[in-house]
């Protein structure tokens, strides 16, 4: 299996860069936005589960999910942007290789469009993005597929959310990743998440 983060920073500090560059963006983000009506900006956390379309490429299919977003729009703009940051972890005891943990982290951005349901509180949108992930897996009796990994890939998204209280809000979030045709690799991360988002705006 490639390492090709090895060379690179430790794993905390990837992450601890990744965010940095997250937070950076949203401060300018704003700025770039199309459109002239009032400017909407959502913060949010995602609870879920990660399921891969390949269970043989990961033998965990079902794994925690958990992240959180930026989100930034205009009322009457064609389209907003959102970044965002995610991890996920499960661990089994597999035929052969033992007790395995597979976890990974994310980093993602892409443009995002909100709608308007007339006479509704319900505001659906959707979403195409990249996203860049690293993914580990630790296997006690060690094979070919032990070790971690690294690439890109793209993102597709469905959800929607509706306030529940003065800048707070409650939603639901489907994100359809797809890296394997960009780059093969032992760990197949084609999948999808399925969350429950609370957030507030600002």
């Amino acid at each position: 299996m490639r390492a090709s983060l090895a060379l690179g920073p430790p794993l905390p500090m990837r992450i601890l860069l990744s965010l940095a560059l997250v937070t950076s963006s949203c401060a300018s983000l704003p700025e770039l936005v199309p459109g002239g009506g009032d400017l909407r900006q959502h913060g949010d956390v995602h609870l879920g589960q990660r399921i891969f379309n390949a269970a043989s490429s990961n033998c965990l299919d079902e794994q925690l999910n958990f992240g959180g977003d930026y989100s930034v729009w205009r009322e009457d703009g064609l389209f907003g942007y959102d970044l965002g940051v995610a991890y996920h972890r499960d661990r089994e005891t597999l035929p052969v290789v033992g007790r395995t943990v597979v976890e990974g982290y994310e980093v993602y951005g892409g443009l995002r469009k909100t709608f308007e349901i007339g006479g509704s509180d319900i505001r659906p949108y959707v979403g195409l993005g990249l996203t860049g992930w690293w993914a580990d897996r630790e296997e006690e009796t060690p094979s070919a597929r032990d070790g971690n990994e690294d690439g890109i890939g793209v993102y597709e998204r469905i959800g929607a959310w509706m306030p529940i209280a003065n800048n707070a809000f409650v939603g639901a979030d489907l994100r359809f990743i797809q890296e394997d045709f960009i780059q093969g690799g032992e760990l197949d991360m084609d999948g999808h998440v399925i969350s429950v988002v609370f957030g507030i705006s600002f």
